[in-house]
């Protein structure tokens, strides 16, 4: 075989490999500032998988998601450690939480009433799962057509019963210049931690990237404005919205990275 048939060779091979480990995503910037600190999250997303990085100061909290397997990962960087959280593991835990909350309503169905309060109170401080129920959040359409930098955007009200939680300017899919089937994987992970809460209770919602993709079906959200106790307390803009090649190595956990076990206080294992 002479050179310039090898040289065709390889070359075909490297432009077939590079196509096979880049493929079209979208990327969402987004500033966040809240209880007197900036953040800056960053969303990389394509039809089945999507990573969340948001950066706290000097330090980098990553999570990946894939929509097709029902796999969330949390990434430390610091520590180049990740846990691997699926479906499954949630409905153990789930099961094992519903069990010790029997055995623990029988103990407790002798006390007197005061006390059993008082235990309740002091295990939902304690225990995952046994936090108080939140209400359904509502979405509500406030005003439409409204500008927000460069995109035409409609105003949702966020509540939780009664409670105000946000303002959210969500922009439609084709303002955006995202693929509209990207909300796909959105209302994936939307469902997918929705059931990690019901398992795990609401402590999990303080751990999370503040996670909220309910409107996905409308279109990205590009403003929002926060409330606490009915007093605006932090806001988030977008700052950009964009097309790019993404590598697959995004959406892969790095292969020096050792797996933890985030359930292994109840005794869960693959």
């Amino acid at each position: 075989m002479n050179s310039r048939k090898i040289l065709f060779i390889v070359g075909v091979f490297v432009s077939t490999f590079s196509s096979a480990s880049m493929f079209a995503g979208g990327i969402i910037t987004i500033e966040e500032n809240r209880r007197n600190k900036t953040v800056i999250n960053k969303t990389f997303i394509e039809k089945h998988l999507m990573r969340m990085e948001s950066k706290i100061d000097d330090e980098m909290y990553i999570a990946i998601f894939n929509a097709e397997k029902e796999i969330l990962y949390n990434l430390d960087i610091q520590n180049k450690t990740y846990v691997q959280i699926t479906k499954t593991d949630l409905e153990k835990v789930g099961s094992k939480m519903n069990n010790v909350n029997s055995m623990l309503e029988e103990k407790l169905k002798d006390l007197p009433e005061e006390q059993k309060e008082m235990m309740r109170k002091m295990l939902q401080q304690k225990m995952p799962g046994q936090a108080e129920q939140k209400k359904d959040k509502t979405y509500s359409l406030i005003s439409e057509n409204e500008k927000v930098m460069n995109w035409k955007c409609d105003k949702y009200r966020v509540k939780e019963g009664d409670d105000l939680l946000k303002d959210v300017w969500v922009t439609d899919w084709k303002n955006s210049g995202l693929k509209v089937e990207y909300k796909n994987v959105l209302k994936s992970m939307e469902k997918f931690f929705n059931f990690f809460t019901s398992q795990l209770g609401n402590q999990v919602k303080s751990q999370s990237l503040n996670l909220d993709f309910s409107l996905a079906d409308k279109g990205i959200p590009v403003k929002t404005i926060y409330y606490a106790n009915g007093e605006e307390n932090g806001s988030s803009i977008v700052k950009e919205i964009k097309e790019e090649e993404l590598p697959i190595t995004l959406f892969i956990v790095p292969t020096d990275f050792k797996r933890s076990n985030p359930f292994e206080q109840f005794q869960i294992t693959d």
